[in-house]
């Protein structure tokens, strides 16, 4: 199996973690904070989405967050509310679209375009730049079913 290949599996798996951990909950769900410091469902996935974009940047593909939108999310940014936060059903567009690209995306990144070295980061190449945010994205995978269970009093797994 590809590089790219893996990639492609590995995001396809976080996906199909966050739409099923997704199920059920409301946007004021998404919101709620927990009892222990910590942001919000809704914060976690946008963050997410921070990743992503910086992923479909690499790949030459269009980001899925509006730079306003990106703002909310970006880490050290401002306890998102009711009133500040973008509306779940938007994330969850904007995931979907997301995925879309990366699939895309991987597929047509040559094997010498990830094995470039990219400009921002010393030392490191695109595909490790993508590997490392697919490894960012999992850790906060795992803090979506936590987040589940406390915003929403739900199971982990619908």
């Amino acid at each position: 199996m590809s590089k790219q290949e893996e990639l492609i599996q590995s995001f396809k798996t976080t996906h199909w973690l966050v739409t099923k951990f997704v199920e059920g909950l409301t946007n004021d769900d998404s919101v709620a904070l927990p009892p222990f410091k910590a942001n919000s469902f809704n914060w976690v996935l946008g963050h997410i989405l921070v990743g992503r974009d910086r992923v479909l940047a690499l790949l030459g593909q269009k980001t899925v967050l509006e730079a306003r939108e990106a703002a909310l999310y970006e880490t050290g940014s401002e306890v998102v509310s009711m009133q500040t936060a973008i509306p779940l059903v938007r994330l969850l567009d904007a995931l979907n679209d997301s995925q879309t690209s990366l699939v895309e995306g991987l597929r047509t990144a040559s094997q010498e375009a990830l094995l470039a070295f990219d400009g921002e980061e010393p030392g490191q190449t695109i595909g490790s730049r993508i590997a490392w945010e697919h490894w960012h994205e999992t850790y906060h995978v795992g803090q979506l079913e936590i987040l589940r269970q406390v915003s929403s009093e739900r199971e982990a797994f619908p």
